[in-house]
């Protein structure tokens, strides 16, 4: 950093979004502010550095990894004075997880206010002020080990996340909704390890609960909820 600012600069710092962890992939926002000045100017580091510095921030996203999925920061900031001082810091932003996670060709994509995007992209992230829509409602699961069906039903009743994935898919819905709950219904009868998310099982749970009692009445599907229930209490 110091070999690429100009002669007279007071504070520089570079700050660094994890798009995708599991790839490593990061971008860059480099500013650096003068004494008196209340403008923010941006620099740019030399090709040759850039490789170092994705090496170090890798390095150290990885040293700090509880396990493999454990995804500790997703911001993180390097700062320092022209008097020598320095700091770094990190930060999980559920804003900024929420927006790398949203398919760039869907239609809420393509909704969201450039300003609202730059927001989520700064350092500090939008205010607390701002109506997050996409903020997940807090899980109160149930108690896996009374588990009946009137629980699995009040849960259901609040955690009902089919209108979301009815939009999303919208004429393609009934084929991707059946393969979903095939998919887990197997991982579950196979005792294979779930590699679904929450939003996932939580379809599937309100899917199977309607719809099952009139398929296979006989079934005892609580087996299946208890399970769902665990996977997604490994999630959150």
């Amino acid at each position: 950093m110091f070999n690429v600012l100009p002669d007279e600069w007071s504070k520089a710092q570079n700050y660094v979004l994890l798009d995708n962890h599991a790839l490593g992939i990061m971008s860059f926002i480099n500013q650096y502010q003068v004494s008196n000045i209340s403008s923010v100017y941006d620099f740019r580091f030399d090709n040759k550095d850039i490789l170092n510095i994705i090496t170090s921030y890798k390095e150290l996203f990885e040293i700090m990894q509880k396990n493999e999925n454990d995804v500790p920061w997703n911001k993180a900031r390097f700062e320092m004075t022209s008097e020598g001082d320095f700091s770094i810091d990190f930060k999980y932003d559920e804003d900024f997880a929420w927006y790398k996670s949203l398919d760039i060709d869907s239609q809420e994509y393509d909704d969201l206010d450039i300003e609202v995007i730059n927001q989520i992209k700064s350092w500090e992230g939008l205010p607390e002020s701002y109506p997050r829509y996409w903020a997940k409602t807090l899980l109160v699961l149930p108690n896996i080990d009374s588990l009946t069906r009137a629980d699995v039903s009040a849960f259901t009743l609040k955690h009902n996340n089919s209108a979301l994935l009815k939009e999303h898919w919208q004429d393609k819905y009934s084929d991707n909704a059946m393969r979903l709950w095939e998919e887990v219904k197997q991982a579950y009868k196979n005792k294979l390890e779930s590699k679904y998310s929450i939003e996932e099982l939580i379809f599937v749970l309100n899917y199977d609960f309607a719809v099952m009692p009139y398929q296979n009445p006989e079934e005892d599907d609580l087996g299946f909820y208890k399970w769902i229930f665990i996977e997604i209490s490994k999630l959150s």
